[in-house]
């Protein structure tokens, strides 16, 4: 089938066999050996697998529910939840376990998955009201600048996080502290968290709701790794009723691609 759209390059640093093929006009997929399938709308630069990667998540279940077949399709995956999850309770005589039971729910998920899962332990369901930066004596206590020095750590090539149009404020709050943070980490303030990052190609994914640009790119994976994020979704008892609902992506993700930085309107205006 002929294309009728420019053709679009996939980077891999590794090498590894890359196949262009044609899903459609201007929309093309590249099969990175035979697991998983990229596809993309549009121009502009392709989703780097054979990368280091940092998945930001809200939630425990979030990157699993959104970008669980991502996060086994990159080379080097590390996973950052942002809150505790005390207010993810079915049962009122939970209260005071269900901190703990969902990190053990966690760790067994991501067990195999991830290179690397990070707690950041701020309170679910208020994560609004830790946005910005502050200090806890030395320490960083505010979204911002506690994920500037975990971005200076981890040294990611590639960050996703939930969209800015999700419906869940967790995620809407985690979104733009991210973003910010991202423009932190590639600077010299709070030269005691680590030296600056390059820029990190920044992306996001779905929970509760569509993209707010629509996807960039579809990731398409095979029966295996769609079985293996259910099976890590069904580690987590205490939100089952809610993966019910949300779970429904099955053997594919959706990825929209962010711009960070500055604008240019110099060309709108005579």
């Amino acid at each position: 089938m002929a294309s009728t759209g420019p053709l679009c390059r996939a980077e891999n640093k590794a090498g590894l066999p890359l196949k262009r093929l044609v899903a459609g006009p201007d929309c093309y997929t590249w099969r990175m050996s035979d697991r998983f399938q990229i596809l993309r709308s549009g121009e502009g630069p392709g989703l780097e697998l054979d990368a280091r990667w940092l998945f930001v998540s809200p939630h425990d279940d979030d990157v699993l529910l959104g970008a669980g077949l991502l996060l086994q399709a990159v080379r080097e995956a590390h996973v950052v939840i942002v809150s505790d999850g005390r207010m993810g309770y079915a049962d009122p005589a939970e209260r005071e376990s269900i901190v703990q039971r969902r990190k053990s729910e966690a760790e067994r998920a991501y067990q195999g998955i991830t290179g690397g899962l990070h707690f950041m332990g701020f309170p679910d369901g208020s994560l609004h009201l830790h946005a910005g930066s502050r200090l806890d004596g030395d320490k960083p206590a505010g979204l911002e600048n506690a994920l500037t020095a975990l971005l200076r750590a981890i040294r990611p090539d590639c960050v996703i996080t939930t969209d800015s149009a999700d419906w869940h404020p967790d995620h809407r709050t985690t979104f733009e502290a991210t973003r910010m943070a991202l423009f932190h980490a590639g600077g010299d303030i709070w030269s005691e968290l680590g030296p600056p990052l390059s820029m990190p190609a920044f992306s996001t994914y779905p929970v509760y709701a569509p993209l707010a640009a629509g996807p960039d790119f579809c990731v398409v994976a095979p029966p295996e790794a769609a079985q293996r994020r259910a099976d890590a979704l069904a580690c987590f008892g205490s939100q089952a009723d809610v993966i019910a609902r949300l779970g429904k992506r099955a053997d594919r993700d959706y990825v929209r691609r962010v711009a960070v930085g500055g604008y240019d309107y110099s060309g709108l205006f005579p």
